[in-house]
């Protein structure tokens, strides 16, 4: 989640889109999922869980989700970070006015720095899990952890692949190590050739796909859906939410979703609120 304090005074119009389509992706795996006896909900950049406004922020409101059915909340391992520790505090609290949040199964909250730190946490094998992976910029985006988290056939990923420091990329200033966890340097020099060669629209879809094949290349039973969010006050990408989902019918569904939320189309599904502002909303299908 976006570490900038002012972030999180009022939610923005792509914040409110991300969150509604994050909340309803995790519906839709958890209406497959509910019979199964351990279920976890895992987010390491979770943020304060409200705005400044008083409008509820993605993790507070997949965990109301949760606490809805009792029984259902039983069957839940939650597990909660950010390195922000004022951040944690105030989750903590809002998670505390949560209607049957007690009796959640094991909740871990914790705040370190995902980018250096060895305390990621470990989800047992074939453990059926939703992941929702919000940084702000690259720093803690882990590819080796993600991997290590697509090995179970069971584990669902939505993760945010910024481009707001897009840059940064046409240079390749990889001195400061900023790039150091999405890819090797094989790769980077592979990157960097492309973008010398190719314009910068060509550069950002094959810096994106470049990424994803580095996360799921060798790993079977991933249907890859990305979705695009524009910068609010240009036309220029501002980043990416990419679903790594493992059931055919549910990325099917998940498609119909996006739809649904798209208000413009290139080569994928896209949401600008410059758009919305202009034409107003609505579904392109």
């Amino acid at each position: 989640m976006n570490n900038n304090s002012s972030f999180f005074v009022e939610q923005s119009a792509n914040s409110e889109v991300k969150m509604k389509i994050v909340l309803q992706s995790f519906k839709l795996w958890l209406s497959s999922v509910r019979i199964q006896q351990s279920l976890f909900y895992i987010d390491l950049f979770a943020g304060p869980g409200v705005y400044d406004d008083g409008t509820l922020s993605t993790p507070i409101c997949v965990l109301q989700e949760i606490c809805a059915d009792r029984k259902l909340a039983q069957k839940f391992c939650i597990v909660l970070n950010d390195n922000n520790i004022e951040y944690m505090a105030k989750l903590r609290h809002a998670t505390s006015n949560i209607l049957n949040f007690k009796y959640i199964k094991s909740v871990t909250t914790s705040a370190h720095d995902n980018s250096t730190s060895n305390l990621r946490p470990k989800i047992p094998n074939n453990a059926h899990s939703f992941v929702f992976l919000d940084p702000f910029g690259w720093k803690g985006m882990n590819r080796s952890y993600v991997r290590e988290l697509l090995r179970n056939p069971n584990c669902e990923i939505v993760l945010l692949f910024s481009f707001n420091q897009f840059h940064r990329f046409k240079d390749f200033d990889a001195v400061c190590g900023l790039f150091d966890d999405l890819f090797d340097a094989k790769t980077l020099a592979k990157i960097r050739e492309f973008c010398r060669m190719n314009p910068g629209y060509k550069n950002e879809r094959f810096i994106l796909d470049t990424y994803v094949k580095s996360l799921t290349g060798d790993i079977g039973n991933c249907h890859i859906i990305p979705f695009k969010f524009q910068i609010e006050i240009s036309l220029k990408t501002s980043h990416y939410l990419i679903f790594i989902v493992r059931d055919h019918q549910r990325a099917s569904k998940l498609q119909n979703i996006l739809k649904n939320h798209a208000n413009y189309k290139d080569d994928i599904l896209c949401y600008s609120a410059k758009c919305n502002a202009i034409y107003g909303q609505q579904s392109l299908f």
